[in-house]
């Protein structure tokens, strides 16, 4: 039952974290007739660590089904795994290549050649040059499920978006909604599936991205496909106290958006500006480049928007 299934996941992601708590859990639950990929998704995202079940309720469980561990420690196991780390010794922080893939999976992506489902990416450009355009129409195809966006597949299906925006919030819900009209996309979808707020954050503060995924994950645990993608418009009115030219400032920017990536299990996708001087690259320090997994320049002739991707880390080239 539904109930059993949320306090075992619950269970195994205070005793194995997000990652491994996660493979277990949807293993285990692949069993029954009714699992559900994209449920069991959507639910763990919503899932804290620190939510006060234990592996005491899943052991509990398990007791109430038959299980016994005088007899299961009678069965030799050593062929099917590793010996566990005694108590008190440090963990091993080095896999295998063949380890570190089973525990993160394969890549996926957002969009095929051009976004990845996990990481950090930035849509750029000029002033007035079509960023906002392309971050909407990607918001509708992901909350419409749309097969692609300009051409490029996108494989993994309708999901919910979290907009966090600091920078005219009126005009952009014009643009969602005028262009969700013009789609034939309705209302009410769009509503359900995306959540934006005119309170900008303060991502280089851990406190505040603290803040973010709790009121994400309280969301989230509602019925609805998982989240997709977390869009923070601006890079600049969401970057909180310091300074974007900065390495260290820029640093901890760079962490609080890899922090909403591992606990919500979706891209984190910043809209940003081309510098001052030079229009050809970013604005800001380099560490954010380091940290890209991809960029999406914008440019605009006319009535045309046309994106470029300047930089894939995982794409070929």
């Amino acid at each position: 039952d539904r109930e059993t299934w949320l306090k075992v996941g619950m269970g195994l992601c205070h005793e194995f974290g997000d990652v491994e708590g996660f493979e277990l859990w949807d293993a285990w639950a692949k069993q029954s007739a009714k699992h559900d990929p994209y449920d069991s998704e959507r639910v763990w995202q919503s899932i804290d660590q620190g939510g006060g079940v234990t592996f005491k309720s899943v052991e509990y469980l398990a007791r109430e089904k038959g299980y016994r561990r005088d007899v299961f420690d009678t069965i030799d196991t050593t062929a099917q795994a590793p010996a566990k780390t005694p108590a008190g010794a440090k963990a091993s922080r080095l896999f295998s290549p063949s380890e570190l893939q089973g525990m993160r999976g394969r890549t996926q992506y957002l969009v095929k050649g051009i976004a990845t489902a996990r990481g950090f990416g930035i849509i750029w450009g000029e002033p007035k040059c079509g960023k906002s355009t392309a971050m909407v129409d990607l918001i509708l195809c992901i909350v419409s499920g749309a097969p692609d966006w300009g051409g490029r597949p996108m494989p993994l299906g309708a999901g919910r978006v979290a907009l966090i925006s600091g920078e005219g919030t009126d005009g952009l819900l014009d643009r969602l909604l005028g262009r969700a009209d013009f789609l034939g996309i309705s209302r009410d979808l769009v509503d359900s599936r995306v959540r934006i707020t005119e309170v900008s954050g303060r991502i280089t503060d851990p406190a505040d991205v603290a803040e973010w995924i709790r009121d994400l994950r309280a969301w989230l645990a509602t019925d609805g496909p998982p989240l997709r993608a977390t869009f923070l418009d601006t890079l600049a009115r969401n970057f909180g106290d310091g300074d974007e030219n900065s390495t260290e400032d820029a640093g901890r920017f760079v962490e609080g958006c890899a922090e909403l990536d591992r606990e919500l299990r979706a891209v984190v996708i910043a809209i940003h500006h081309c510098g001052l001087a030079d229009k050809k690259r970013f604005r800001g320090s380099s560490v954010f480049g380091g940290a890209l997994d991809f960029d999406i320049r914008t440019e605009k002739t006319h009535d045309v928007v046309r994106l470029f991707v300047d930089r894939a880390k995982d794409f070929k080239d």
